[in-house]
Protein backbone atom coordinates (compact mmCIF):
# COMPACT_ATOMS: atom_id res chain seq x y z
CA UNK A 1 0.00 0.00 0.00
CA UNK A 2 2.58 2.14 0.60
CA UNK A 3 4.28 1.46 -2.41
CA UNK A 4 1.48 2.50 -4.37
CA UNK A 5 1.17 6.12 -2.51
CA UNK A 6 4.69 6.40 -3.06
CA UNK A 7 4.06 5.74 -7.24
CA UNK A 8 1.00 7.83 -6.78
CA UNK A 9 3.08 10.58 -5.23
CA UNK A 10 5.67 10.75 -8.04
CA UNK A 11 2.70 10.65 -11.01
CA UNK A 12 1.45 13.99 -8.89
CA UNK A 13 4.69 15.39 -8.78
CA UNK A 14 5.62 15.02 -12.50
CA UNK A 15 2.15 16.43 -13.57
CA UNK A 16 2.81 19.58 -11.20
CA UNK A 17 6.42 20.43 -13.11
CA UNK A 18 4.66 19.87 -16.79
CA UNK A 19 1.97 22.39 -15.54
CA UNK A 20 4.57 24.87 -14.28
CA UNK A 21 6.74 23.92 -17.61
CA UNK A 22 3.52 25.10 -19.67
CA UNK A 23 2.85 28.19 -17.86
CA UNK A 24 6.68 29.11 -18.12
CA UNK A 25 6.47 28.43 -21.79
CA UNK A 26 3.36 30.44 -21.99
CA UNK A 27 4.62 33.48 -20.24
CA UNK A 28 8.00 33.39 -22.01
CA UNK A 29 6.07 33.42 -25.53
CA UNK A 30 3.41 35.36 -27.69
CA UNK A 31 0.67 33.04 -27.94
CA UNK A 32 -1.31 35.12 -25.15
CA UNK A 33 -0.51 38.43 -26.63
CA UNK A 34 -1.29 36.87 -30.37
CA UNK A 35 -4.69 35.55 -29.20
CA UNK A 36 -5.81 39.30 -27.37
CA UNK A 37 -4.45 40.69 -30.39
CA UNK A 38 -6.66 38.74 -32.56
CA UNK A 39 -9.45 38.84 -30.59
CA UNK A 40 -9.19 43.04 -30.69
CA UNK A 41 -9.06 42.77 -34.39
CA UNK A 42 -11.79 40.51 -34.83
CA UNK A 43 -13.77 43.13 -32.23
CA UNK A 44 -12.81 46.23 -34.47
CA UNK A 45 -13.80 44.43 -37.70
CA UNK A 46 -17.36 44.08 -36.20
CA UNK A 47 -17.88 47.36 -34.84
CA UNK A 48 -16.77 48.79 -38.35
CA UNK A 49 -19.50 46.27 -40.11
CA UNK A 50 -21.57 47.22 -37.68
CA UNK A 51 -21.37 51.10 -38.69
CA UNK A 52 -21.66 50.43 -42.27
CA UNK A 53 -24.53 48.30 -41.53
CA UNK A 54 -26.07 51.01 -39.63
CA UNK A 55 -25.35 53.66 -42.41
CA UNK A 56 -26.81 51.44 -45.02
CA UNK A 57 -29.99 50.51 -43.24
CA UNK A 58 -30.08 54.87 -42.84
CA UNK A 59 -29.17 55.21 -46.42
CA UNK A 60 -31.76 52.65 -47.52
CA UNK A 61 -34.35 54.69 -45.58
CA UNK A 62 -33.43 58.12 -47.10
CA UNK A 63 -33.15 56.95 -50.47
CA UNK A 64 -36.45 55.71 -50.07
CA UNK A 65 -38.22 58.42 -48.67
CA UNK A 66 -36.49 60.53 -51.72
CA UNK A 67 -38.06 58.19 -54.46
CA UNK A 68 -41.09 58.78 -52.74
CA UNK A 69 -41.55 62.21 -52.97
CA UNK A 70 -39.91 62.61 -55.98
CA UNK A 71 -42.77 59.82 -57.25
CA UNK A 72 -44.94 62.18 -55.82
CA UNK A 73 -43.97 65.04 -56.87
CA UNK A 74 -42.90 63.96 -61.03
CA UNK A 75 -45.89 61.96 -61.36
CA UNK A 76 -47.73 63.83 -64.72
CA UNK A 77 -51.51 64.88 -64.45
CA UNK A 78 -52.45 62.28 -66.59
CA UNK A 79 -51.03 59.59 -64.18
CA UNK A 80 -52.36 61.43 -61.32
CA UNK A 81 -55.57 61.60 -62.68
CA UNK A 82 -55.65 57.99 -63.53
CA UNK A 83 -54.88 57.27 -60.27
CA UNK A 84 -57.74 59.30 -58.59
CA UNK A 85 -60.44 57.59 -60.92
CA UNK A 86 -59.24 54.44 -60.32
CA UNK A 87 -59.55 54.94 -56.34
CA UNK A 88 -62.93 55.93 -56.87
CA UNK A 89 -64.02 52.87 -59.29
CA UNK A 90 -62.80 50.73 -56.69
CA UNK A 91 -64.22 52.41 -53.67
CA UNK A 92 -60.68 52.96 -52.74
CA UNK A 93 -59.76 49.18 -52.26
CA UNK A 94 -56.94 50.03 -54.61
CA UNK A 95 -54.69 52.38 -55.72
CA UNK A 96 -52.43 52.67 -58.92
CA UNK A 97 -49.03 52.90 -59.50
CA UNK A 98 -46.38 52.77 -62.04
CA UNK A 99 -44.46 49.33 -61.81
CA UNK A 100 -41.03 48.87 -62.19
CA UNK A 101 -40.37 48.85 -66.26
CA UNK A 102 -39.24 45.01 -67.25
CA UNK A 103 -35.21 45.23 -68.32
CA UNK A 104 -35.61 42.00 -70.28
CA UNK A 105 -38.02 43.17 -72.52
CA UNK A 106 -36.86 43.51 -75.83
CA UNK A 107 -36.66 47.28 -77.21
CA UNK A 108 -37.15 50.10 -74.97
CA UNK A 109 -38.08 48.63 -71.32
CA UNK A 110 -41.36 49.82 -71.02
CA UNK A 111 -42.88 50.46 -67.23
CA UNK A 112 -45.94 48.57 -66.33
CA UNK A 113 -49.27 49.41 -64.10
CA UNK A 114 -50.16 47.60 -60.44
CA UNK A 115 -52.45 48.28 -57.91
CA UNK A 116 -51.66 48.16 -54.62
CA UNK A 117 -54.59 46.56 -51.87
CA UNK A 118 -54.47 49.56 -49.25
CA UNK A 119 -56.17 46.75 -46.76
CA UNK A 120 -53.23 44.69 -46.98
CA UNK A 121 -50.54 46.80 -49.31
CA UNK A 122 -49.50 44.02 -51.31
CA UNK A 123 -48.73 45.05 -55.14
CA UNK A 124 -50.62 43.13 -57.82
CA UNK A 125 -49.90 42.86 -61.72
CA UNK A 126 -53.04 43.56 -63.74
CA UNK A 127 -52.53 39.91 -64.67
CA UNK A 128 -53.23 39.06 -61.11
CA UNK A 129 -56.53 41.37 -60.54
CA UNK A 130 -59.61 40.36 -61.40
CA UNK A 131 -61.53 40.46 -64.96
CA UNK A 132 -63.37 43.62 -63.27
CA UNK A 133 -60.60 45.14 -60.89
CA UNK A 134 -58.61 44.89 -64.09
CA UNK A 135 -61.35 46.81 -66.66
CA UNK A 136 -62.01 49.38 -64.27
CA UNK A 137 -58.09 50.18 -64.41
CA UNK A 138 -57.35 50.09 -67.99
CA UNK A 139 -60.85 52.39 -67.82
CA UNK A 140 -59.42 54.69 -65.20
CA UNK A 141 -55.84 55.25 -67.63
CA UNK A 142 -58.11 55.83 -70.94
CA UNK A 143 -60.29 58.33 -68.87
CA UNK A 144 -57.33 60.12 -68.17
CA UNK A 145 -55.72 60.29 -70.94
CA UNK A 146 -58.81 61.37 -72.63
CA UNK A 147 -59.67 63.99 -70.06
CA UNK A 148 -55.84 65.34 -70.40
CA UNK A 149 -55.31 65.28 -73.72
CA UNK A 150 -58.08 67.98 -74.22
CA UNK A 151 -57.72 69.98 -71.55
CA UNK A 152 -58.66 73.36 -73.66
CA UNK A 153 -62.23 71.97 -75.10
CA UNK A 154 -64.55 69.73 -72.79
CA UNK A 155 -65.13 67.50 -75.70
CA UNK A 156 -67.79 64.52 -75.20
CA UNK A 157 -66.68 60.88 -74.24
CA UNK A 158 -68.62 57.65 -75.38
CA UNK A 159 -68.49 55.27 -72.94
CA UNK A 160 -69.51 51.57 -75.04
CA UNK A 161 -70.50 48.96 -71.70
CA UNK A 162 -67.36 49.48 -69.57
CA UNK A 163 -69.80 48.28 -66.63
CA UNK A 164 -70.74 44.89 -67.84
CA UNK A 165 -67.24 43.17 -66.07
CA UNK A 166 -68.34 45.16 -63.08
CA UNK A 167 -69.94 44.11 -59.90
CA UNK A 168 -73.08 45.93 -58.24
CA UNK A 169 -70.88 48.03 -55.88
CA UNK A 170 -68.69 48.84 -58.12
CA UNK A 171 -70.67 49.65 -60.91
CA UNK A 172 -72.58 52.19 -58.93
CA UNK A 173 -68.68 53.42 -57.94
CA UNK A 174 -67.74 53.81 -61.80
CA UNK A 175 -71.23 55.00 -62.34
CA UNK A 176 -70.98 58.14 -59.48
CA UNK A 177 -67.39 58.81 -60.71
CA UNK A 178 -69.14 59.56 -64.33
CA UNK A 179 -71.98 61.53 -62.37
CA UNK A 180 -69.26 63.80 -61.05
CA UNK A 181 -67.96 64.29 -64.19
CA UNK A 182 -71.00 65.53 -65.60
CA UNK A 183 -72.12 67.62 -62.84
CA UNK A 184 -68.84 68.79 -60.95
CA UNK A 185 -66.90 69.27 -64.28
CA UNK A 186 -69.45 70.04 -66.64
CA UNK A 187 -68.27 67.30 -68.96
CA UNK A 188 -71.03 65.85 -71.46
CA UNK A 189 -70.68 61.67 -70.94
CA UNK A 190 -72.86 59.01 -73.59
CA UNK A 191 -72.64 55.70 -72.35
CA UNK A 192 -74.17 53.41 -74.65
CA UNK A 193 -75.56 50.39 -73.33
CA UNK A 194 -78.35 47.40 -74.13
CA UNK A 195 -79.13 46.30 -70.46
CA UNK A 196 -82.01 47.93 -69.29
CA UNK A 197 -80.98 47.45 -65.67
CA UNK A 198 -78.33 50.04 -66.05
CA UNK A 199 -80.94 52.80 -66.67
CA UNK A 200 -82.34 51.98 -63.70
CA UNK A 201 -78.89 51.89 -62.40
CA UNK A 202 -77.65 55.61 -63.49
CA UNK A 203 -81.42 56.79 -62.84
CA UNK A 204 -80.70 55.75 -59.22
CA UNK A 205 -77.21 57.34 -59.53
CA UNK A 206 -78.38 60.84 -61.05
CA UNK A 207 -81.58 60.66 -58.02
CA UNK A 208 -79.19 61.79 -55.57
CA UNK A 209 -79.12 65.81 -55.27
CA UNK A 210 -75.77 67.05 -54.90
CA UNK A 211 -74.54 70.80 -54.65
CA UNK A 212 -75.31 72.84 -57.67
CA UNK A 213 -78.26 70.13 -59.29
CA UNK A 214 -81.34 71.83 -60.07
CA UNK A 215 -83.55 69.06 -59.86
CA UNK A 216 -83.32 65.52 -59.03
CA UNK A 217 -82.44 64.41 -61.91
CA UNK A 218 -79.82 67.17 -63.50
CA UNK A 219 -77.29 66.59 -65.96
CA UNK A 220 -79.09 63.03 -67.05
CA UNK A 221 -80.93 61.87 -70.27
CA UNK A 222 -82.20 58.69 -71.49
CA UNK A 223 -82.47 58.49 -74.96
CA UNK A 224 -84.41 54.59 -75.71
CA UNK A 225 -83.05 53.70 -79.03
CA UNK A 226 -85.56 50.23 -78.74
CA UNK A 227 -88.46 53.43 -78.60
CA UNK A 228 -87.29 55.29 -81.27
CA UNK A 229 -87.07 52.53 -83.82
CA UNK A 230 -90.73 51.25 -82.52
CA UNK A 231 -89.45 48.08 -80.68
CA UNK A 232 -92.45 46.06 -78.61
CA UNK A 233 -92.23 47.29 -75.04
CA UNK A 234 -91.70 43.61 -74.19
CA UNK A 235 -88.41 43.87 -75.86
CA UNK A 236 -87.57 46.75 -73.74
CA UNK A 237 -88.27 44.82 -69.75
CA UNK A 238 -85.57 44.81 -68.19
CA UNK A 239 -83.70 40.93 -68.02
CA UNK A 240 -82.32 41.17 -64.36
CA UNK A 241 -83.62 42.82 -61.06
CA UNK A 242 -82.04 46.24 -60.75
CA UNK A 243 -78.43 46.33 -58.42
CA UNK A 244 -79.65 48.08 -55.24
CA UNK A 245 -77.20 49.42 -52.62
CA UNK A 246 -77.11 47.01 -50.02
CA UNK A 247 -79.49 47.56 -46.84
CA UNK A 248 -77.24 49.64 -44.33
CA UNK A 249 -78.03 49.82 -40.26
CA UNK A 250 -79.38 52.76 -38.76
CA UNK A 251 -77.54 55.72 -36.88
CA UNK A 252 -80.13 55.33 -34.36
CA UNK A 253 -79.17 52.23 -32.75
CA UNK A 254 -76.40 51.90 -30.25
CA UNK A 255 -72.63 51.36 -30.73
CA UNK A 256 -72.94 47.19 -30.33
CA UNK A 257 -76.08 46.51 -32.20
CA UNK A 258 -74.94 48.96 -35.33
CA UNK A 259 -71.55 46.30 -35.29
CA UNK A 260 -73.30 43.64 -35.28
CA UNK A 261 -75.51 45.07 -37.88
CA UNK A 262 -72.63 45.61 -40.05
CA UNK A 263 -70.84 42.62 -39.39
CA UNK A 264 -67.94 44.23 -37.87
CA UNK A 265 -65.19 42.01 -37.34
CA UNK A 266 -63.47 42.72 -33.72
CA UNK A 267 -60.06 44.87 -34.03
CA UNK A 268 -56.80 43.06 -34.03
CA UNK A 269 -53.95 45.19 -34.99
CA UNK A 270 -51.61 42.73 -35.31
CA UNK A 271 -53.63 42.93 -38.76
CA UNK A 272 -52.50 45.75 -39.38
CA UNK A 273 -54.22 49.70 -38.68
CA UNK A 274 -55.20 49.62 -42.58
CA UNK A 275 -56.90 46.76 -42.47
CA UNK A 276 -59.58 47.34 -39.79
CA UNK A 277 -63.28 48.47 -39.82
CA UNK A 278 -63.34 51.92 -39.42
CA UNK A 279 -66.47 51.49 -37.19
CA UNK A 280 -63.82 51.22 -34.17
CA UNK A 281 -62.06 54.26 -35.72
CA UNK A 282 -65.03 56.39 -35.84
CA UNK A 283 -67.41 55.43 -33.24
CA UNK A 284 -69.62 57.31 -31.59
CA UNK A 285 -70.54 58.61 -35.03
CA UNK A 286 -72.77 56.33 -36.78
CA UNK A 287 -74.12 58.76 -39.15
CA UNK A 288 -70.85 59.39 -40.75
CA UNK A 289 -69.53 55.32 -40.73
CA UNK A 290 -73.19 54.87 -42.27
CA UNK A 291 -72.51 57.19 -44.86
CA UNK A 292 -68.99 55.97 -45.49
CA UNK A 293 -70.25 52.18 -45.66
CA UNK A 294 -73.17 53.52 -48.15
CA UNK A 295 -69.90 55.05 -50.65
CA UNK A 296 -68.22 51.07 -50.37
CA UNK A 297 -65.45 52.16 -47.59
CA UNK A 298 -65.38 49.37 -45.17
CA UNK A 299 -61.65 49.15 -44.42
CA UNK A 300 -59.48 52.00 -42.77
CA UNK A 301 -57.32 51.73 -45.68
CA UNK A 302 -59.91 52.39 -47.76
CA UNK A 303 -61.01 55.74 -45.61
CA UNK A 304 -56.93 56.49 -45.47
CA UNK A 305 -56.87 56.80 -49.78
CA UNK A 306 -60.73 58.56 -49.73
CA UNK A 307 -59.26 61.17 -47.28
CA UNK A 308 -56.95 62.71 -49.64
CA UNK A 309 -59.07 62.12 -53.15
CA UNK A 310 -60.69 65.10 -55.00
CA UNK A 311 -64.08 63.11 -54.48
CA UNK A 312 -64.60 63.29 -50.35
CA UNK A 313 -65.80 66.91 -50.87
CA UNK A 314 -68.55 65.51 -53.00
CA UNK A 315 -69.69 63.51 -50.14
CA UNK A 316 -68.70 64.41 -46.77
CA UNK A 317 -68.93 68.35 -45.27
CA UNK A 318 -66.14 70.38 -43.79
CA UNK A 319 -66.51 69.54 -40.11
CA UNK A 320 -66.97 65.24 -41.46
CA UNK A 321 -63.46 65.50 -43.14
CA UNK A 322 -61.62 67.59 -40.44
CA UNK A 323 -62.82 64.51 -38.24
CA UNK A 324 -61.77 61.47 -40.83
CA UNK A 325 -58.50 63.28 -41.01
CA UNK A 326 -57.63 63.97 -36.81
CA UNK A 327 -58.75 60.53 -36.05
CA UNK A 328 -56.44 59.22 -39.19
CA UNK A 329 -53.60 60.81 -37.55
CA UNK A 330 -54.37 59.91 -34.13
CA UNK A 331 -54.56 56.53 -34.93
CA UNK A 332 -51.59 56.21 -37.26
CA UNK A 333 -49.58 57.73 -34.49
CA UNK A 334 -51.07 54.89 -31.84
CA UNK A 335 -50.09 52.36 -34.47
CA UNK A 336 -46.19 53.20 -34.69
CA UNK A 337 -45.87 53.61 -30.78
CA UNK A 338 -47.73 50.39 -30.50
CA UNK A 339 -45.82 48.17 -33.16
CA UNK A 340 -42.39 49.40 -30.74
CA UNK A 341 -41.25 45.91 -29.82
CA UNK A 342 -43.30 43.94 -31.24
CA UNK A 343 -42.71 43.79 -35.31
CA UNK A 344 -44.62 43.59 -37.82
CA UNK A 345 -46.32 40.55 -39.00
CA UNK A 346 -45.20 37.76 -41.36
CA UNK A 347 -47.42 36.68 -44.31
CA UNK A 348 -46.64 35.31 -47.48
CA UNK A 349 -45.43 38.43 -49.24
CA UNK A 350 -42.97 38.72 -46.64
CA UNK A 351 -41.58 35.36 -47.37
CA UNK A 352 -41.21 35.45 -50.84
CA UNK A 353 -39.40 39.18 -50.85
CA UNK A 354 -37.15 36.68 -48.14
CA UNK A 355 -36.30 34.55 -50.64
CA UNK A 356 -38.81 31.84 -49.98
CA UNK A 357 -39.70 29.99 -53.01
CA UNK A 358 -41.48 26.20 -53.95
CA UNK A 359 -42.57 24.22 -51.43
CA UNK A 360 -41.53 26.03 -48.76
CA UNK A 361 -43.17 29.54 -50.10
CA UNK A 362 -46.59 27.72 -49.16
CA UNK A 363 -45.81 25.37 -46.01
CA UNK A 364 -44.17 28.81 -44.43
CA UNK A 365 -46.99 30.31 -45.20
CA UNK A 366 -49.56 28.15 -43.79
CA UNK A 367 -47.44 28.22 -40.63
CA UNK A 368 -46.99 31.56 -40.28
CA UNK A 369 -51.14 32.07 -40.59
CA UNK A 370 -51.30 29.57 -37.81
CA UNK A 371 -49.36 31.65 -35.84
CA UNK A 372 -51.02 34.84 -36.64
CA UNK A 373 -47.31 36.35 -38.26
CA UNK A 374 -46.19 36.41 -34.94
CA UNK A 375 -42.62 36.70 -35.81
CA UNK A 376 -40.91 35.40 -32.64
CA UNK A 377 -43.07 32.52 -32.62
CA UNK A 378 -42.35 31.87 -36.31
CA UNK A 379 -38.40 32.04 -35.68
CA UNK A 380 -38.75 29.83 -32.47
CA UNK A 381 -40.73 27.41 -34.57
CA UNK A 382 -37.93 27.74 -37.48
CA UNK A 383 -35.21 26.77 -34.92
CA UNK A 384 -37.14 23.87 -33.16
CA UNK A 385 -37.94 22.32 -36.46
CA UNK A 386 -40.25 20.40 -34.31
CA UNK A 387 -43.68 21.27 -36.64
CA UNK A 388 -43.82 19.01 -40.31
CA UNK A 389 -43.70 22.59 -42.36
CA UNK A 390 -40.30 23.58 -41.10
CA UNK A 391 -38.83 19.86 -42.44
CA UNK A 392 -35.82 20.62 -44.87
CA UNK A 393 -35.78 24.22 -44.30
CA UNK A 394 -32.16 25.21 -44.41
CA UNK A 395 -31.93 28.69 -44.91
CA UNK A 396 -33.42 30.08 -41.38
CA UNK A 397 -30.14 32.29 -40.53
CA UNK A 398 -30.65 34.49 -44.35
CA UNK A 399 -34.51 34.30 -43.27
CA UNK A 400 -34.12 35.60 -39.80
CA UNK A 401 -31.48 38.14 -40.82
CA UNK A 402 -34.12 39.12 -43.62
CA UNK A 403 -37.12 39.85 -41.41
CA UNK A 404 -34.81 41.83 -38.70
CA UNK A 405 -33.01 44.25 -41.36
CA UNK A 406 -36.86 44.38 -42.56
CA UNK A 407 -38.30 45.47 -39.62
CA UNK A 408 -40.58 42.33 -38.40
CA UNK A 409 -38.65 41.22 -35.78
CA UNK A 410 -38.05 44.03 -33.06
CA UNK A 411 -35.59 43.65 -30.25
CA UNK A 412 -36.68 46.78 -28.48
CA UNK A 413 -38.73 46.70 -25.27
CA UNK A 414 -42.41 47.11 -25.50
CA UNK A 415 -43.54 50.52 -23.75
CA UNK A 416 -46.28 50.20 -20.97
CA UNK A 417 -49.91 51.69 -22.11
CA UNK A 418 -48.66 54.63 -20.08
CA UNK A 419 -45.12 55.32 -21.70
CA UNK A 420 -47.28 54.81 -24.62
CA UNK A 421 -49.40 57.24 -24.09
CA UNK A 422 -46.65 60.31 -22.85
CA UNK A 423 -45.25 59.37 -25.94
CA UNK A 424 -47.98 59.86 -27.98
CA UNK A 425 -49.32 63.29 -26.03
CA UNK A 426 -45.91 64.60 -26.83
CA UNK A 427 -45.83 63.44 -30.52
CA UNK A 428 -49.82 64.79 -30.81
CA UNK A 429 -49.14 68.02 -29.15
CA UNK A 430 -49.57 69.96 -32.21
CA UNK A 431 -52.83 69.56 -33.23
CA UNK A 432 -54.13 70.22 -29.49
CA UNK A 433 -51.92 74.30 -30.19
CA UNK A 434 -53.58 74.52 -33.45
CA UNK A 435 -56.81 73.67 -31.94
CA UNK A 436 -58.10 70.52 -34.05
CA UNK A 437 -58.32 68.38 -31.23
CA UNK A 438 -58.72 69.71 -27.53
CA UNK A 439 -56.65 67.62 -25.11
CA UNK A 440 -59.70 65.93 -23.68
CA UNK A 441 -60.57 64.37 -26.99
CA UNK A 442 -57.46 63.18 -27.40
CA UNK A 443 -57.21 61.97 -24.23
CA UNK A 444 -60.41 60.12 -25.00
CA UNK A 445 -59.32 58.79 -28.34
CA UNK A 446 -55.97 57.04 -26.73
CA UNK A 447 -57.94 55.29 -24.35
CA UNK A 448 -60.22 54.29 -26.68
CA UNK A 449 -57.44 52.50 -28.92
CA UNK A 450 -56.07 51.19 -25.60
CA UNK A 451 -59.32 49.27 -24.84
CA UNK A 452 -59.22 48.28 -28.94
CA UNK A 453 -55.76 46.44 -28.67
CA UNK A 454 -56.23 45.43 -24.76
CA UNK A 455 -60.33 44.66 -23.85
CA UNK A 456 -58.82 44.41 -20.33
CA UNK A 457 -57.33 47.67 -20.17
CA UNK A 458 -58.08 49.48 -16.82
CA UNK A 459 -57.99 52.97 -18.64
CA UNK A 460 -61.09 52.61 -19.84
CA UNK A 461 -63.34 55.39 -19.32
CA UNK A 462 -66.71 56.35 -19.06
CA UNK A 463 -67.15 58.04 -21.90
CA UNK A 464 -65.38 56.22 -24.04
CA UNK A 465 -68.49 53.81 -26.16
CA UNK A 466 -68.36 50.04 -24.85
CA UNK A 467 -69.12 47.65 -28.45
CA UNK A 468 -68.82 44.20 -28.88
CA UNK A 469 -68.95 43.49 -32.60
CA UNK A 470 -69.05 40.36 -34.13
CA UNK A 471 -66.09 37.90 -34.85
Amino acid sequence: QCGRAAARLEELVASVSGIEREVREARAGDRLTQGLAEVDALRHALRSRRDEALLAKAGAVLVGGVITEHRERSQPRLFRRASELFRAFTQHRYELRVGEADPASKGDPVATFEAIDVTTGDHLATRALSSGTRTQLLLAVRLAFALESVRTATVPFFLDEVLSHSDPERSRAVAESLRHLVRGEGRQVFYLSCQPEEEILFRSIFATPTPGAESETDGLTVIDVARLRGADELDRAPLLPSPHPRELPSPALTPAAFARAAGVARFDMRRGLDAQHIFHLLVPDLELVRTLLGLGIETIGQLRSFSVSDGIESFLDDEQRARVHIEIRVACEFERCWRVGRGRPIDRRALAEAGVRGRYLDSLTDLADTLNGDPDAFLQALDLRVDPRTKGFRNQDQLAAHLESEGFVDHRQMPSPEQRRVELLDRLAEIVATGEIDAEQLDRRLSHLETLVDPKSKKRRSKTPTTEPSS
